[in-house]
């Protein structure tokens, strides 16, 4: 069964930052993740996948862990309000290049090695 919603663009940042960084990075740290988590989002919703919408598959589009899942899993109310707050401090910040969304691509570990992103 699919489940499809419709929510607002920064609980959907919110969530993912969540699930793809640990809440006790840097304030910094989590406010560039959210950068490039909402910058990527937008370019996912543009590229016509999903009938123009993202999933909340990491397998897919970014992980992605709700505030209530990530209390259950040990997080602490003080940790989510900084990730609340990085989030909120660059709300509608994208990073471009040219006018254009950039292909905000990233990923959390390279097992040693990298590839040229071309």
């Amino acid at each position: 069964m699919v489940w499809l919603a419709q929510m607002e663009l920064e609980s959907y940042v919110l969530r993912v930052v969540l699930g793809e960084v640990p809440a006790d990075f840097e304030s910094e740290a989590l406010k560039a993740q959210a950068v490039v988590a909402r910058t990527f989002a937008l370019k996912l919703e543009d590229s016509g996948r999903h009938g123009g919408a993202v999933c909340t598959q990491s397998s897919c589009c970014q992980a992605y862990r709700t505030e209530e899942i990530y209390l259950q899993k040990g997080g602490t109310e003080e940790k989510l309000a900084k990730v609340c707050a990085a989030v909120e401090a660059t709300r509608g910040q994208v990073l471009t290049y040219g006018g254009k969304l950039i292909n905000a691509t990233y990923f959390s570990c390279s097992g040693g090695s990298t590839e040229d992103a071309v």
